[in-house]
């Protein structure tokens, strides 16, 4: 069984940022809104500002792996 491990907070000292997206905004928003928005992400993928997350998927039978 592998132990937990703790995320300091030395990372964000290398200048990274977090952001929160509050997503009833965005399904509320104006009809203008959503499409200012996709073009936003449209360019940011474009331009390669916006990338995909890293991501693993992990089967019902791995939870205490996943958690890990």
């Amino acid at each position: 069984m592998a132990s937990d491990s703790r995320i300091g907070m030395h990372c964000f000292l290398k200048d990274i940022s977090v952001h929160g997206v509050l997503l009833d905004s965005i399904i509320e928003g104006t009809l203008h809104e959503k499409k200012r928005l996709r073009e936003m992400f449209a360019h940011g993928m474009r331009s390669g500002a916006i990338k995909p997350l890293v991501r693993q998927v992990f089967g019902p039978d791995q939870v205490e792996k996943a958690f890990r």
